[in-house]
Formats: structure tokens, C-alpha cells, sequence
């Protein structure tokens, strides 16, 4: 089997490489030739475009793609949790980590890395009710969008999203104009009918994320949450 391995970031800490050496090790013992890619540009999505731009001009057919950010940990149980869901559900085209973002700390707090996508074009984080609900029996949820903290991708399917698909989708119901690139990527995969999926019961460290004390944690039990330009 193989699997691509690509690492957007400039800086990958000393606990990241300790954890991504231990995952390299499990992935060669359970059988994978391992290809690795890393990329970094000041433009966001310049670096996950040549990222995948590695895999499509590589020539070798992948069973597997996956993507860890320098600021996620995905050890070798996430990894495996992650492929047997995956393996599991023939309808998901990706399936995701999840970890907690802040996109606006100082007013919002805490955010779900996926969530729902409104009807004109912005997105909605999950609550915790509706994402943890699903703890109780292991299943994987749909998801309109999600980040890409850890995610693992069928083969194909960075050729059939085509060349650029983390580019930014251009709509004046985006705040500054344009959307994020992990937001436009999950709206390729859908427009091509596939799905997107996140794993609940798999959350990864988000290492450039202030601790979350517990006060932020209780806006939660009553979310105000914005529609947020993704």
C-alpha cells in the first residue's frame, strides 16, 4: 500500500517530530511505502496547492493521502482510528481529526475545527452537543467543512478535486471577499458528490492554541456563535 504524507508549516516542533517519527515507524510496519512532502509560503493556499501538486505529478498510485499540520499531533492509534473509519465508510471521501480553533479568541472563544455550511456560503462550528453526541457509539458524522488538523483522504481524490483545489472560492458572503482553503477544498469534494466526515472521538492537540481554561468552555453550554466567513 501507499500512502503520501504532507506537512504544510514552517516550524515542526521537537514534540511533533518525536510523535511523526513513532507514526513513520507504525506505518512501515504495517506494510505502507511512505512518500513525504513538506511546504511552506506565506500564502496559505499556495502551500497546500504544492502539496498536493506533489501527489498528482508524482506518477505512483496512493491508496491513502495525509495531511498533519506542524501544529497537530496525529500519533499511530489516531492514525489507525482514522483509516478504519475511513475503510469503514465507502461514502466518505476524507476523514478528519478534529481539534479546537480559535477564531476569535478574544470574542468567540473556542471553535469546533468543522461544522456546517449555511445557505449562503458561510459557516456554522459545531456545538459540542451535536459533535460529542456521537461518542456514545464511535460513528464518524458528515460534515459541510471541517480543518485539516489530521486528515486522511482516498487516493483518488486529489485527482478528481483537479489542479488548485485548496485556491480560495471568490463571494461577496465572505467577509474579506474570499473563502479559507480548507473551506474551499471540503466545497470541491462536495461539488464532485463526495463526502466529507470527521471522527468525534478523535481529537488531536492543536500546539499553537492558548490552554482553554474552563471559562471558555462554558459558552458552550449556550452557544452564541456567529456565522463566520470561513
Amino acid at each position: 500500500m501507499n500512502i503520501a504524507i504532507l506537512c504544510p508549516g514552517e516550524q515542526f516542533s521537537s514534540r511533533w517530530v518525536q510523535n511523526f517519527v513513532q507514526l513513520y515507524a507504525h506505518l512501515l510496519r504495517s506494510g505502507f511505502s511512505v512518500m513525504t512532502a513538506y511546504e511552506f509560503c506565506s500564502c496559505v493556499f499556495t502551500t497546500r496547492n504544492s502539496l498536493a501538486r506533489h501527489v498528482q505529478e508524482s506518477g505512483i498510485e496512493f491508496d491513502y493521502m495525509l495531511w498533519i499540520d506542524d501544529d497537530n499531533i496525529l500519533d499511530p492509534e489516531g492514525f489507525d482510528r482514522l483509516r478504519f473509519a475511513l475503510d469503514d465508510h465507502p461514502e466518505a471521501a476524507m476523514m478528519a481529526a478534529w481539534s479546537w480553533s480559535e477564531t476569535d479568541q478574544f470574542q468567540y472563544g473556542a471553535m469546533i475545527s468543522a461544522g456546517h455550511v449555511t445557505d449562503r456560503g458561510t459557516v456554522v462550528p459545531f456545538t459540542p452537543d451535536e459533535f460529542l453526541a456521537p461518542l456514545k457509539i464511535g460513528e464518524p458524522i458528515e460534515a459541510d467543512y471541517t480543518g485539516f488538523p489530521a486528515v486522511l483522504m482516498r487516493g483518488d481524490l486529489l485527482r478528481q478535486v483537479g489542479r488548485n483545489p485548496f485556491a480560495p472560492i471568490v463571494s461577496d458572503a465572505f467577509d474579506w471577499g474570499y473563502s479559507g482553503e480548507d473551506y474551499a477544498f471540503c466545497q470541491r469534494v462536495r461539488a464532485s458528490g463526495r463526502k466529507v466526515f470527521v471522527l468525534p472521538g478523535l481529537q488531536v492537540p492543536h500546539l499553537k492554541l492558548r490552554p482553554i481554561v474552563p471559562t471558555k468552555l462554558l459558552q458552550f453550554e449556550k452557544p452564541k456563535l456567529k456565522e463566520c466567513a470561513a
